[in-house]
């Protein structure tokens, strides 16, 4: 897996914003049970977050967002 994910890296770093995106969820749909995707769209001058998941109760998605939050954090410290 970590093969493919190191090829993915590469590939992702060659193509637009656009299929970026495409291939990310891709890669999440192969890769992951669950996922949360935050996302950003500059409409005119402003920045417009949302945030689209596989989880229905949105405690699961704070607490998960928070989990990954402290693992990146730790992954850092290291």
């Amino acid at each position: 897996m970590k093969k493919y994910k190191n090829i993915f890296i590469k590939i992702i770093n060659e193509i637009d914003e656009r299929q970026k995106v495409k291939e990310i969820c891709d890669y999440a749909a192969y890769s992951c049970d669950k996922i949360i995707i935050v996302g950003m769209k500059n409409t005119a001058n402003t920045e417009e977050y949302s945030i689209l998941s596989t989880y229905n109760d949105d405690k699961d998605i704070i607490w998960n967002l928070e989990a990954a939050k402290l693992s990146i954090l730790k992954q850092f410290r290291n």
